[in-house]
């Protein structure tokens, strides 16, 4: 990965080559295309920062040798379009929504925003916050667990008393509706994930392929699809069974169907995945 710690200045230079071409040959994923800004924005702070060299010296050609200001420049405008990027796609009703309170919903953190301001409408940030926000892990996805484990509980209460399934169609709609708002924040951090190996033509699709497989490791878990009583699970046998909690999760996987047909094909993708693991990586619960 190029951010990793095991990364050097030459693989990310290759990485910033590799990124160039591809966008000079065709359109790429705005997430790489943001990537790349960075990517070159911290090679030719790396090479100012560097020993003499003819790279250094080009780059000091371009930047100016005796003040940092337009790196800062860059470096500001690779940071606000990152934030834009990752805000902009919620802005989805008629009035526009704080800025703060979108990043608040994606786990972006908030002194990101307060940086894009301060670039924006006040002095540039000083290099060192500018360097700082260039190597932080931007978003922070927010777990499903707990909405998982809502609707669960949902489908028991309603299961022992059938006359609370009218009064708590509320609660489980706005489950739904969570459910959605989660999957769609979750597309928005893949960019974190999106790597050169990325060579799909629909960035959308594989943006809503990460985001269900981060749901599928929720639903596969303990607690979701896997009971957590070991008495409940279903045990190895030759007749081929139902799975013991399956009429508490089928109006869930049904519905979220309707609007992600993929999901069925990558809840079944990472149950083969599960089953292929070898006995000392998966855990004996």
């Amino acid at each position: 990965m190029i951010y990793s710690e095991e990364s050097t200045l030459e693989s990310r230079r290759r990485a910033a080559n590799r990124l160039a071409a591809w966008k000079f040959n065709t359109a790429i994923p705005h997430a790489l295309e943001i990537t790349l800004s960075l990517l070159t924005v911290t090679i030719q702070d790396e090479e100012l920062s560097a020993p003499s060299s003819s790279s250094s010296n080009s780059a000091s050609t371009s930047f100016g040798t005796k003040s940092s200001l337009a790196l800062r420049q860059a470096y500001a405008l690779a940071i606000v379009r990152l934030v834009n990027s990752l805000v902009d796609p919620l802005q989805q009703g008629v009035y526009a929504r704080p800025i703060a309170a979108i990043a608040a919903q994606i786990g972006l953190p908030a002194w990101f925003v307060e940086l894009r301001h301060q670039a924006t409408h006040e002095d540039l940030p000083s290099l060192l916050v500018l360097q700082e926000a260039a190597r932080e892990p931007t978003i922070q996805l927010s777990p499903v667990e707990p909405i998982l484990q809502r609707y669960k509980s949902l489908v028991k209460a309603t299961s022992k008393d059938i006359t609370l399934q009218k009064k708590r169609s509320t609660d489980f709609d706005k489950v739904f509706r969570d459910l959605e708002r989660w999957i769609g924040e979750a597309k928005i951090a893949s960019w974190g994930a999106m790597n050169l190996s990325v060579v799909d033509d629909d960035e959308d699709d594989w943006k809503e392929g990460w985001a269900l497989d981060r749901l599928c490791e929720a639903l596969l878990g303990r607690g979701g699809l896997v009971p957590v009583s070991k008495k409940k699970r279903s045990q190895p046998s030759s007749k081929v069974a139902p799975p013991p909690n399956a009429a508490t999760w089928s109006d869930l996987l049904t519905k979220l169907t309707t609007t992600h047909p993929s999901l069925p094909a990558r809840l079944v993708s990472n149950l083969i995945s599960i089953f292929s693991l070898p006995p000392e990586s998966g855990s004996s619960s």
